[in-house]
């Protein structure tokens, strides 16, 4: 069986839950601190991944060395490699859809469906 979601969101000092994401969706060396991550509807298969890869798209997922902080997530994103998603500027509003995301109380929100590029950073 397979999980949809999963989460982590935790005050610092505190016991975090566990997180069991599928681990086909999530890269390597991906760190993934105080977030939440919303999963997938549905499962893309090794082939459709690397149809996806060869047409120089993104898997439904988190690419190997990204790093997601103080973080939503929504179901069905693509995140690339590399990316951090972090808010590491520190804003506290921002309207971003165009770009897959916004920002609020500091806490940047990853919308459904969304593409993320490779190494970008947010």
């Amino acid at each position: 069986m397979r999980s949809h979601s999963c989460c982590t969101s935790a005050p610092l000092h505190t016991h975090l839950k566990p997180f069991t994401p599928r681990l086909d969706q999530v890269g390597s060396n991906v760190t993934i601190r105080d977030a939440m991550i919303m999963g997938a509807d549905y499962y893309e298969s090794d082939e459709k991944v690397a149809e996806l890869k060869a047409a120089g798209k993104l898997p439904i997922g988190i690419g190997s060395g990204s790093v997601i902080t103080n973080a939503i997530v929504d179901k069905n994103a693509r995140i690339g490699s590399n990316v951090t998603i972090a808010n590491t500027a520190g804003i506290d509003e921002a309207n971003h859809e165009d770009q897959g995301y916004y920002i609020r109380s500091g806490i940047v929100v990853v919308l459904s469906n969304a593409t993320i590029p490779d190494g970008t950073t947010i």
